[in-house]
């Protein structure tokens, strides 16, 4: 899919890494005892639905959470039915009760619109006082005329944008999720988690200037990855009785949350020197029973751009280049790029590498073929300024020998950079640094095939 097809999307599954079994140890015995096995919780995947598939500051889901919904069907099906426990997070700005009530009510509106219960809705609509544009919105996509009741206008439009690829009704039994429905606060099955798990922390240099007033639009954008709905899919029949599971109720206080924390929990959510990213960090996450579940998880990346020129291996554009990127398992896009050979593409889901492909445009007749180019570009390359991270910014600009100072030379010769002896000087440094990290040098001088 390429960036401009469409509106941007908010939402992804994906399949967790297979987890690694461990050998189980089990002693003999003479008499009656047992040994009991506990298989550890751990999802076999997930869903994310972001901030922009709800209106700001409420649950009202809108209705461009269809396709995001679609996906979420067809991970059902292909996991064969897997038990579900919806967790909602804000971001860490306000206060905590309020961002752990807010998550709260998102996680419910998603957790009744999956197993088709109104009347929660029309009980988180009481309480958040949903304007009347939220039920002109149901109406505009349903078809129902005004003044239709509300638990009927929810069932409908709940229907109209949560079903399969193939248009047919998608929706899970309440015995689906972890819990099984067995709690009527729905422990087990459906929480909120607050400011306790941002995947973006900001530094706190940038922290305290988003603070003005006049910053305010751009801090709650910035913010946007944070304030998210995640699914955990479990193996197919797994139960964990209320009684057992940590989280407290959606509806409920974060005291029970602080229970969980990791001990250095409140550094973990404070701004510090630099900004952090939970796919690369594994430290911006309060609550250790969250971080368990979520340290495999593909949906807990922050969406990013990429902008790259394409090259062949005489070091020439390719205009019109075909293209694969590939972002894990939870994005992977093809295109075409434009006549300069540029390839653009937004909103990725990102973890730290990404593998792009590419070749030749398929002339009219010629029979399809393999991608003739590849490259790992490294995410995160423009964080620091060490050594590992000046490897990781001449790896993005196409220079991939084994040594270090074989590229450091390559990238000198090819910029004119004196001497060109493989030495990583403060020179060669700041060029290096200057042509990675620039936009516009970027798109002119990156990715080639060496």
């Amino acid at each position: 899919m390429a960036a401009d097809d469409g509106p941007p999307p908010a939402g992804v599954a994906a399949r967790h890494p297979r987890a690694r079994s461990l050998p189980v140890l089990v002693a003999p015995t003479l008499a009656g005892e047992t040994n009991t096995l506990a298989l550890p919780a751990l999802p076999l995947a997930c869903w994310r639905l972001e901030a922009a598939r709800f209106a700001f500051d409420s649950s009202v889901v809108h209705p461009d959470a269809e396709p995001e919904l679609t996906l979420l069907a067809t991970m059902f099906d292909t996991t064969g039915g897997a038990a579900l426990s919806v967790f909602g997070h804000a971001d860490p700005v306000g206060d905590d009760e309020y961002n752990k009530a807010l998550s709260g009510r998102r996680a419910r509106a998603i957790h009744a619109l999956l197993v088709r219960e109104p009347a929660v809705w029309r009980d988180i609509a009481g309480a958040e006082a949903w304007p009347a544009a939220a039920y002109t919105m149901m109406e505009d996509r349903t078809g129902l005329p005004a003044g239709t009741s509300h638990d009927a206008l929810f069932r409908a439009y709940m229907d109209a944008i949560c079903h399969r690829a193939d248009g047919t009704a998608f929706s899970v039994e309440p015995t689906g999720f972890l819990g099984r429905g067995a709690d009527p606060g729905g422990k087990a099955d459906v929480q909120g988690c607050g400011e306790l798990n941002p995947i973006l922390r900001f530094s706190a240099a940038d922290e305290q200037a988003l603070q003005a007033p006049a910053r305010r639009t751009e801090r709650n954008e910035r913010n946007a990855p944070n304030r998210r709905v995640l699914v955990f899919l479990f193996r197919p029949g797994m139960f964990v009785p209320p009684a057992l599971w940590p989280c407290p109720r959606a509806s409920e206080s974060s005291s029970g949350c602080r229970a969980q924390q990791w001990p250095d929990g409140d550094h973990r959510r404070s701004a510090q020197d630099r900004e952090r990213e939970y796919a690369r960090d594994r430290d911006t996450f309060a609550c250790a029973f969250y971080d368990r579940m979520a340290r495999r998880s593909p949906c807990e990346a922050v969406r990013k751009a990429l902008d790259l020129r394409l090259f062949s291996a005489a070091h020439e554009a390719i205009p019109g280049a075909r293209y694969r990127v590939t972002a894990g398992d939870a994005d992977v896009r093809e295109g075409t790029a434009d006549a300069q050979g540029n390839l653009h593409e937004d909103h990725l889901v990102a973890p730290n590498r990404v593998l792009v492909e590419w070749d030749f445009p398929v002339l009219p007749g010629e029979p399809a073929r393999d991608f003739a180019f590849c490259l790992t570009v490294m995410m995160d390359a423009s964080r620091d300024d060490d050594d590992d991270a000046i490897a990781r910014r001449l790896n993005n600009l196409g220079y991939v020998m084994d040594a270090l100072p074989d590229n450091v030379h390559a990238f000198q010769v090819d910029y004119g950079v004196t001497p060109a002896d493989g030495t990583l000087g403060a020179e060669t440094r700041a060029k290096i640094i200057q042509i990675h990290d620039d936009k516009l040098a970027r798109s002119e001088a990156t990715q080639g095939a060496r």
